[in-house]
């Protein structure tokens, strides 16, 4: 070949390759302008908050639909999400099949666009679903999200993260951490413990935020008001000792044996009594209760003298039965008959007594009060802020001091809801105990009374007196 065919091939394949070049370019123009006059038909409370978002539109004369999706550099993951967003849309028409739209001005509109979270390999997404006829007051309708890592590139579920059955010791974190929240004083407490349930569907939606687990839910379904999707974070070195290895961090806690038993779960639909102790704490028996309560990781009531609670021998008591999950009670400050006492001289028993035991553990607030001999009458009720527990089966464990007698008290009357009467000074009483709430363990889960009320969804308030949550309130 000479070397002027030779310098022609070379212009023809240059010349190729710039019409190549610039057929892309126009085409790339083609595709922005497209995207740019289809966006534009879109109104502007329609339009995406994310910048880096792939759209599934569509503009007629009955639908009017903006949907979203993140653009990510995993075309794999990308084509999920779209998927999945196609899936939402779909449900969406079907729902809406039979709704007649007049005209243009009342067609159905549906708008999602979605919040993005990166930590470590993972990627979570939070899609929110608006819906209505006009694009400026649409309703939240729903939600959904989606998990990933990046590095195994799988779907990041929790059976994903965790190990073993971690999901009640999950759902005793989340019930903790939401009572801490600012949501607390607006929960129907019944509502709440039926969907947080270890079973329910709540532990599907979730997204990891800044070494975070939050869990996203509708507050109808357990607020007494309307306050749109909320999130409860959990966090995850709270987790670590069901956390799989390959997502622990720094932050991160070491993992003990009794990790899983400190997140005491209770089942709302389940059996479950409240076993009490008054008169304490006494070292020597207090501690045998605890022993055998953290065995199965059960909790009980103590009703506590207040001028007992400082005693040398009774040191670590108060903050080990709070620690493991107990509840500690007012029982007056000098054991003192309630009915025989001027409203000043009442409200100091339980003044004195409820600040014994609050110095003992910070942040730890008295809830009940248990008077003594279960004694009270409309001046009683009148001049304590506090619900009263009385009990619904009495072992009598004072005046028999055996543990048969105890024992057979308690197995011949007992059942579910029943708070029982016990004092934690008689070794006899430790000695039931300890044949007792192993056995009542395993019909029974054992809680506090004030979780008593919460799980059975009976509301009380100050000055009440309880038996019973099932039997009677005065």
């Amino acid at each position: 070949m000479t070397y002027a065919a030779k310098k022609r091939r070379r212009i023809d394949w240059a010349h190729l390759a710039g019409v190549v070049i610039l057929l892309m370019v126009f085409l790339a123009i083609v595709y922005l302008g497209y995207r740019i006059i289809r966006m534009e038909r879109i109104p502007a409370a329609l339009k995406s908050e994310n910048s880096h978002a792939g759209a599934i539109t569509e503009i007629n004369d009955r639908y009017l639909i903006a949907a979203y999706y993140p653009e990510e550099s995993n075309g794999e993951l990308e084509k999920k999400l779209k998927e999945q967003l196609q899936k939402r849309i779909d449900a969406f028409k079907s729902e809406t099949a039979e709704i007649e739209v007049a005209d243009k001005n009342s067609r159905l509109v549906y708008f999602c666009d979605y919040q993005r979270y990166e930590d470590g390999d993972i990627l979570s997404y939070l899609f929110l679903e608006k819906e209505g006829n006009n694009p400026l007051l649409l309703e939240e309708k729903d939600f959904f999200t989606a998990a990933y890592d990046k590095a195994k590139k799988e779907e990041a579920t929790l059976d994903f993260l965790f190990l073993g059955d971690y999901r009640k010791q999950m759902a005793a974190l989340l019930r903790r951490e939401f009572k801490k929240s600012a949501y607390a004083d607006q929960t129907d407490l019944e509502k709440f413990y039926l969907f947080t349930q270890a079973e329910s569907s709540l532990y599907d939606f979730f997204v990891i935020r800044d070494q975070k687990l939050s869990f996203c839910f509708d507050s109808r379904e357990i607020l007494t008001e309307d306050k749109g999707i909320i999130m409860q974070d959990i966090p995850l070195a709270e987790m670590d000792f069901c956390l799989k290895e390959d997502l622990h961090t720094a932050e991160t806690v070491a993992a003990t044996a009794d990790d899983a038993k400190r997140l005491r779960y209770v089942d709302a639909l389940k059996p479950m009594v409240a076993l009490t102790y008054d008169d304490g704490p006494y070292g020597p028996v207090t501690e045998r209760l605890l022993d055998a309560l953290k065995k199965v990781n059960g909790a009980a009531t103590f009703f506590v003298v207040g001028s007992r609670v400082n005693w040398r021998a009774n040191a670590g008591m108060i903050e080990r039965a709070i620690a493991e999950g107990s509840e500690v009670g007012c029982h007056t400050y000098n054991h003192s008959n309630l009915t025989k006492l001027t409203t000043e001289e009442i409200q100091k028993e339980i003044k004195d007594t409820v600040e014994a035991i609050e110095a003992k553990v910070e942040g730890y607030h008295v809830l009940s009060v248990r008077p003594v001999g279960g004694a009270y009458d409309d001046h009683v009720k009148q001049s304590v802020n506090y619900v009263m527990y009385n009990w619904s089966v009495d072992s009598l464990d004072w005046k028999s001091r055996d543990r048969d007698a105890i024992l057979e008290k308690v197995r011949a009357s007992i059942e579910d809801g029943d708070i029982v009467l016990m004092h934690d000074l008689y070794e006899s009483t430790a000695e039931a105990s300890e044949v007792l709430i192993p056995e009542l363990a395993r019909t029974y889960q054992l809680v506090t009374v004030t979780e008593l009320m919460e799980y059975k969804g009976v509301q009380v308030k100050a000055g009440d007196v309880v038996l019973s949550p099932m039997k009677k309130i005065r």
